[in-house]
């Protein structure tokens, strides 16, 4: 009897494994047919040039150098929740108040961010504020584990900053060698790596900032140094870029009258690639339509939609395009590619991250066919050995110490617009061109190299002959 009730009982037992087993199969079979089914594209969220996790208060940097890198980047596309975009607003506190995966990228500040816990997925940003583009994520919390193990033995870091006006301002031009030009000839930075860069930077600009202790602020920060002409009245730290918010009102006249030089001190985790600027008393940064400017150039070629392609050359890259409207005044106009305009014109569009690719309206043209334009610069320029001349941009080889040099050419009378433009070819490189801060027989400063946006006196190898072979023996920089 008693074996009777055992064997039921096995039974019993057996039955019960059985059925729990189909019914955890069944359950697992059912989640997985829920998770991960259509995962995101490269096209909806791009490899990332770096990953920055968040974890309480620390942040971590991974790297393509770094263990499952990819493995990390699929798990991510993965956990893709897709769901109709919709803006958000308020993400820094949301990030505030969250742990998260930021995907970053060089020097586009569109992050995709992804959110371990709450409604919100995944977000990517925008110019201001994101879009929503992932609801809930698909195992968050397996994701999190996963990131907690690629962090654990990492760094942390901490979202801060700090600011440092200097005792004195800066009133000339800056060497484009040291400083990177972020708004035209309004605002440059330079990042500094070591003490003896930043007494190299601070002796050579004269720059007079409190005292600190650079080698201990560069063990977990980053030191740049601003030099603005826009009173710089707040800035904001994220990790995909730096935000300077400038008093006044959007493209006025700097208050500032010269160079205010800001030292910026923020922590390694942000991405100092990217600066953006907004003012004080608008949301969008530098709203550059209905300006008029002028601009020139060579016509290089006619687009579909009607504009025209405008260079300093044929052959270097187009600087601007004009769109001639049915004004009756502009509209028989004929334009060919080698032409030279002068054009006095109202900004339709831009690139608002570079300020720059500006489309104009054309309101006056003036026109100097290809034929004339080159035989009029011949005989402007024949025969002479130097230029008094601005440069207003240059172009360098691999090497950088070879290139070329666009320089203006005025006739006449016309101090204005120039009348044209040339390359100057110059090679440090192989000792044929020199250049001087000054008179080359007493400069202030030799190896001065090609500055845009300067005077300067081009003294050439031999006389001018042939527009296309004009070459450099040295460039005089006018001292301010």
């Amino acid at each position: 009897m008693k074996n009777k009730i055992l064997i039921v009982l096995l039974i019993v037992i057996l039955a019960i494994g059985i059925a729990w087993n189909y019914i955890r199969t069944k359950n697992n079979n059912n989640n997985n047919s829920s998770v991960n089914i259509d995962p995101a594209t490269e096209q909806e969220i791009a490899t990332p040039d770096r990953i920055v996790v968040k974890f309480d208060s620390k942040y971590y940097e991974l790297t393509s150098a770094d263990e499952n890198y990819e493995e990390l980047i699929k798990a991510c596309r993965e956990s893709f929740n897709r769901t109709e975009e919709k803006p958000i607003s308020d993400v820094s506190n949301l990030k505030t108040q969250s742990d998260f995966v930021e995907f970053d990228y060089d020097k586009i500040s569109k992050n995709n961010i992804f959110f371990f816990s709450g409604d919100v997925g995944t977000i990517k940003m925008q110019e201001t504020d994101g879009v929503v583009i992932s609801k809930e994520l698909h195992n968050s919390e397996e994701l999190r584990k996963k990131f907690e193990n690629a962090v654990k033995d990492k760094t942390p870091y901490y979202l801060n900053s700090s600011t440092y006006i200097a005792k004195n301002n800066y009133q000339y031009l800056p060497a484009t060698l040291d400083f990177e030009e972020i708004k035209y000839e309004a605002v440059y930075k330079k990042e500094i790596t070591s003490l003896e860069e930043y007494e190299k930077i601070t002796d050579l600009y004269h720059l007079e900032f409190e005292k600190l202790d650079i080698d201990e602020l560069l063990k977990d920060n980053k030191l740049i140094i601003f030099l603005s002409k826009y009173d710089i009245s707040n800035s904001e730290v994220n990790v995909g870029n730096i935000k300077l918010y400038f008093k006044g009102e959007d493209y006025i006249t700097p208050e500032a009258h010269d160079y205010v030089p800001v030292l910026m001190v923020v922590s390694k985790i942000v991405n100092t690639k990217c600066i953006y600027y907004n003012y004080d008393n608008i949301s969008k940064v530098d709203n550059l339509t209905g300006k008029q400017e002028k601009t020139y150039g060579v016509i290089q070629k006619q687009n579909d939609d009607g504009t025209y392609d405008v260079g300093y050359t044929l052959d270097t890259p187009a600087v601007s395009k004009i769109k001639i409207t049915d004004n009756a005044l502009l509209r028989n106009k004929e334009l060919e590619q080698g032409d030279y305009v002068k054009v006095d014109g109202t900004i339709i569009d831009f690139d608002e991250t570079t300020n720059k690719n500006r489309t104009y309206e054309v309101n006056e043209i003036s026109i100097t066919k290809k034929s004339d334009y080159e035989k009029r610069l011949l005989d402007e320029l024949k025969g002479k050995d130097y230029l008094s001349t601005a440069i207003v941009s240059h172009y360098e080889s691999e090497s950088q110490y070879d290139g070329y040099a666009i320089c203006q050419v005025f006739i006449g009378d016309n101090m204005d617009t120039p009348d044209g433009l040339i390359k100057v070819y110059y090679d440090f490189y192989n000792g044929e061109t020199q250049s001087y801060l000054g008179n080359a027989d007493s400069p202030i400063e030799t190896n001065y190299g090609v500055l845009d946006y300067e005077i300067v006196t081009v003294h050439f190898k031999e006389k001018v002959s042939d527009l296309n072979n004009i070459h450099a023996k040295t460039f005089e920089f006018i001292a301010d």
